[in-house]
Formats: C-alpha cells, sequence, structure tokens
C-alpha cells in the first residue's frame, strides 16, 4: 500500500494478517528484465484438503499430488520432480487463477531447488480433471440433465480409463501397468517413447480438449497482457505485491498450509483497498485540476487593423481589454510526461524479443 495516504485504508491493510500460501506458478507474463523491482505471474492455489461441495465443484473434483494418493473415486495422482515434500495436497480442478506481481530478490531464485510439474505430468493432469471442467462449461439450459451425479460417472470415466502412460505401454506392446505407485512412474525413471503413429481416444480425452482450448486462450490473454498486442499502459499495481520461497519444506510445514479459500479472500481484500485508493487519488486529481485557480491575467490590446487606432468598445471605456486564459502547468507537466512515455514504450517493444518464458 506504499504511495496511499489514506488512515482508513491503511489501518484496514494493517489488520490483515498475511499468510505464506502454497501455489503452482501457472506462467509468467512479460518478460524478467533486469533491475525490475517485480515479475508478474499466474498462479493457482494449491489444497491441502479436498474441494468443497459447493454447488460447483464436488470433493471428487480435483487430483492428487503424490506422495499423496487418497481420491473419493480413486482417481490416479500426479508426480513433481523432486517428490512433493507434503503427503495431503490437492490440485483442485475449479482453483482461481490469480494474477500477482512476484517481487524480485537481489540473490535471485534457486530454480534447481524448484519443485516442477513436469510437462508429461501435467498433461496427466489436464486429462484427469478434463470432465471436471466439461460439468462447469454445460450451458444453463443443460445443467438439469447433467446434475453432479453425470458429472460423477464422467469423473469415473477418467478413473478407468487408461492413462497417457499406459496407452504408451500398450502402443508399444508392453502390460500397462494399473499401480501409479511403482518406480516405474516417477519422471526421473526417463523419458518415454511415444508413439505418433497410432491414436488413442478415451472418454477423457474428448472432454480435454474443452479444457486444453480454455487454457489455450487463457495463455493469449497473459501474452495480449505483456502489452505487445494489447494496451502497454494497464494498471499493474492492482496486483497483489507477493514474496516467494521455492523451498517448500523449509518455508511452509504441511500442517500451517492454508485452504484455497483463505487465499482468495486476502487476494480479493488487497485488490479492493488498493482499488479504492487509487479512485480516491483519481477524483482527488480531477478535483484539484477542475479548481485550479487562475494563474495569470493577460492584458490583450485590441485595435483596428484599419486605422491603426484603439478600437472603441462603446461607453468611452478604456481601449484595452483584460482577458482571462488560465494556465495551468500540471496539466501541461501531465501531457509531456503522457507522451514521452508512449515514444519510450514504442521503443521499448520495438526492441522486445519474441515471447518466452524467463524465470526471474
Amino acid at each position: 500500500m506504499s504511495g496511499f495516504s489514506y488512515p482508513d485504508i491503511l489501518e484496514a491493510a494493517k489488520e490483515m494478517t498475511p499468510k505464506k500460501y502454497l501455489v503452482y506458478i501457472i506462467t509468467n507474463i512479460g518478460f524478467a528484465w533486469p533491475n525490475e523491482p517485480w515479475f508478474m505471474f499466474d498462479v493457482i492455489p494449491i489444497a491441502p484438503c479436498l474441494p468443497p461441495n459447493d454447488g460447483v465443484s464436488t470433493p471428487e473434483m480435483c487430483v492428487p499430488v503424490f506422495p499423496n494418493t487418497r481420491h473419493p473415486s480413486g482417481r490416479m495422482h500426479i508426480h513433481t520432480n523432486p517428490q512433493f515434500p507434503y503427503d495431503n495436497c490437492y490440485h483442485w480442478s475449479h482453483a482461481r487463477q490469480l494474477t500477482v506481481r512476484i517481487r524480485a530478490k537481489p540473490e535471485q531464485f534457486d530454480d534447481d531447488r524448484a519443485t516442477k510439474l513436469e510437462p508429461r505430468e501435467l498433461l496427466t493432469f489436464w486429462e484427469l480433471s478434463g470432465p471436471d471442467r466439461t460439468c462447469e462449461e454445460l450451458p444453463e439450459e443443460d445443467q438439469s440433465a447433467h446434475d453432479s451425479e453425470s458429472c460423477r460417472s464422467s469423473t469415473a470415466a477418467a478413473r478407468n480409463a487408461p492413462s497417457v502412460h499406459s496407452q504408451e505401454q500398450q502402443l508399444e506392446g508392453e502390460p500397462a501397468s494399473e499401480d501409479r505407485n511403482k518406480d516405474s512412474r516417477h519422471p526421473t525413471s526417463g523419458s518415454p517413447k511415444w508413439n505418433t503413429g497410432t491414436a488413442v481416444e478415451s472418454p477423457s480425452m474428448r472432454s480435454f480438449e474443452s479444457a486444453s482450448e480454455r487454457s489455450a486462450r487463457a495463455e493469449c490473454r497473459s501474452i495480449v497482457r505483456t502489452g505487445i498486442f494489447g494496451d502497454p499502459h494497464e494498471d499493474k499495481e492492482v496486483y497483489p505485491l507477493v514474496d516467494l520461497w521455492v523451498e517448500l519444506a523449509d518455508t511452509l510445514k504441511q500442517n500451517d498450509i492454508p485452504r484455497p479459500e483463505d487465499f482468495y479472500k486476502e487476494y480479493d481484500m488487497v485488490e479492493n483497498l488498493v482499488v479504492e485508493a487509487k479512485m480516491r487519488r483519481k477524483e482527488e486529481e480531477r478535483l484539484e485540476t477542475s479548481q485550479q485557480p487562475i494563474d495569470e491575467l493577460e492584458m490583450v490590446d485590441t485595435f483596428d487593423g484599419a486605422q491603426g487606432e484603439p478600437t472603441d468598445l462603446g461607453k468611452g471605456e478604456s481601449t484595452m481589454q483584460k482577458t482571462r486564459k488560465s494556465c495551468r502547468p500540471k496539466i501541461v507537466i501531465r501531457d509531456l510526461h503522457a507522451q514521452a512515455v508512449r515514444v519510450l514504450v514504442r521503443i521499448k517493444h520495438a526492441l522486445r524479443l519474441p515471447y518466452v518464458s524467463i524465470w526471474p
């Protein structure tokens, strides 16, 4: 909340009790320019519990993160690299995707200590959670015909369908393993040999297309927000500024992992406070501009162009006419600053490299 001087807003911010949250970083927005104070990322929270049964989601709409293998319908789990340090976590299928500004560190981030979800495991996650998103995206007129029971049946279809890994083994003539806890399932056991000559479609893959398309749209929106194709003057101060630690086990204990609802509540509160403060400041600037006193009076002589004599204004008054002309230096300086910013932004965009995900 730096930069604002509103006592009630600052007091509300001080009353907050920020927590450390476990999140999955989806993508970075923009480029990691050197010496930048922060970097924008999209994140989703990782939950230490099953989703609530709130009408939008059900406890089955999630994917366990190994070593957690518990799921109400027996859904398969996903692995991280290195192994996840907690045994009670889930990826919720309907978790909110939020944009944050991650504060830069002078010592930088040690990417080798980060816990990652390999591309193959990410594909498995989208395959498993695809039916959950299909239930969410149904038109309103079809909701009556697709209640939560049908969503659970589609989830069961995804559970019973062969995974990407088992299909890969079957195509190569190897027996498909049903035990995902074996060491051969771990991403460190080796790279898969993909057989691209045969296509195998499962019920979950048909619903996966919809989830994949939505993910692609979200990625496009993230690229647009970099300013390459959109408005480079987007107000990014509304996104909460956070600190990041990649050393999970050293930073957060398993019993201290908050629920995603706490993250949503804190995020919305910070965002609302910043928006309210910026609206007040903008209104104050508008009032200050409209009520700014006249800085000078300019005396203008009015002459008759033909005779070269002062023009008679009637009633024998002075030929000198006083004309008020307001001079507002603040507006002039602001306009010049805006023009300079536009020029600098165009130069910066012209020198930009193609979009590449870069870790700060």
